[in-house]
């Protein structure tokens, strides 16, 4: 009906509205919104915003052979996301055949998500992948009277298709540790 097509027309002229992201927040269709600001109030973004570093990053991707051997047989997506910044990259029989800073309409297989803080840990080397991803303490420097002793909290996160992502572990693994290589 007239009534039904004007209601699609409108909807299609209205302003995106803003939808959460993997870690809760609300984001909008600009990339102003990815922008946070730091403690003078200015407006920063992670280092996974900068197009250099994702490039160089999809670049040894491409060239880890133990990368390219793990996901040999994966065809999906694997969205890395520090606080609210984005990197989608799709994989196809162990290459990167595209990357965005932005999540893709198709969506991802799996993401891997986390504050800035954490990748920070992984990038100078404070704290393995497993540290950071697989639940449970395993320093207990900042704990010295063992309260947290069988806390069960990860700082960055694995989310989606866990069945692919449990199977790529070691391709993820390869990723961390090729991410921090570019990014230190």
């Amino acid at each position: 009906s007239a009534g039904m097509i004007r209601a699609l027309l409108d909807a299609m002229q209205a302003p995106p509205r803003p939808t959460p992201n993997s870690c809760g927040r609300a984001i909008g269709a600009s990339r102003i919104a990815a922008f946070k600001s730091d403690r003078t109030g200015n407006p920063s973004m992670s280092f996974l915003a900068d197009p250099s570093l994702q490039q160089s990053f999809v670049d040894a991707l491409n060239n880890n052979a133990a990368f390219a051997e793990q996901a040999a047989v994966f065809d999906g997506a694997i969205q890395l996301e520090v606080d609210d910044d984005c990197l989608w990259l799709k994989v196809y029989k162990g290459r990167v055949i595209d990357h965005q800073a932005a999540p893709s309409p198709f969506g991802y297989t799996f993401k891997l998500c986390g504050t800035e803080a954490a990748w920070r840990m992984l990038i100078t080397g404070e704290r393995q992948w497993a540290d950071l991803t697989f639940p449970g303490k395993r320093r207990f420097d900042d704990d010295p009277k063992l309260e947290r002793v069988g806390e069960m909290s990860v700082d960055i996160r694995i989310e989606g298709n866990l069945v692919e992502a449990g199977r790529l572990t070691e391709a993820t693994f390869e990723l961390a540790y090729t991410l921090r290589q570019v990014a230190a």
